[in-house]
């Protein structure tokens, strides 16, 4: 009887340590977004050597030109989540991974990416001009060719750090120019905020 028992305590001590082995620590940590920085993606993450590189006044990667980084307030104390099973739970010290989410969305439609100064559209081959602080993203076929991933970035607008690209083409014809970008964005509760940052622009991949 001794030996069926002591059979049967092994028997659950390596179940115990094989279920451990699949549970999941995780603290989570929900957040706000306040204001944002958009940034020259000077640490070229993301992108391949081939791509071309940036530095913090220069860009000079075909894409991930820019880093979109929010600024966190959060806003509710971490829960340990354990996804699996243990018999013994006490009796291993749990590594945990560290999940944040962003409980700040933004509406896509009222994204604005503005320059500093007076943008003709021949230079693209479209028709009209689009002055000093207008939002380059009303025209149509400048975003639809160009601006595209600034209104379908999903991560962003989630207000999740990503980065950001612009069209190659709409860079290499700007190339030699020193401008001043400026993001803004309208959240679904309808905060507004907005960053700016200055760069020259110089692809040569």
């Amino acid at each position: 009887m001794i030996k069926k028992i002591s059979i049967l305590f092994s028997l659950m001590l390596v179940i115990a340590i094989a279920c451990r082995k699949e549970s999941i620590c995780a603290n989570q940590g929900n957040y706000v977004v306040h204001q944002f920085s958009f940034q020259i993606n000077s640490v070229n993450r993301g992108l391949f050597k081939e791509e071309g590189r940036n530095t913090a006044t220069t860009i000079g990667s075909i894409r991930n030109q820019f880093l979109f980084i929010p600024e966190k307030s959060f806003i509710a104390s971490s829960v340990n989540r354990t996804i699996g099973f243990d018999i013994f739970p006490s009796a291993y010290a749990r590594d945990c991974i560290e999940v944040e989410r962003s409980l700040t969305s933004f509406d896509a439609s009222k994204t604005t990416l503005t320059i500093d100064r007076d943008l003709d559209l021949s230079i693209f081959g479209l028709s009209g001009v689009i002055l000093k602080g207008q939002n380059l993203l009303d025209n149509s076929e400048l975003k639809s060719k160009y601006l595209k991933d600034i209104t379908s970035n999903i991560d962003m607008h989630a207000g999740i750090e990503i980065p950001v690209s612009l069209s190659i083409d709409f860079l290499r014809i700007l190339d030699g120019e020193k401008i001043n970008f400026t993001l803004g964005l309208v959240s679904t509760t309808g905060d507004k905020m907005e960053s700016s940052v200055e760069a020259v622009i110089d692809v040569t991949v």
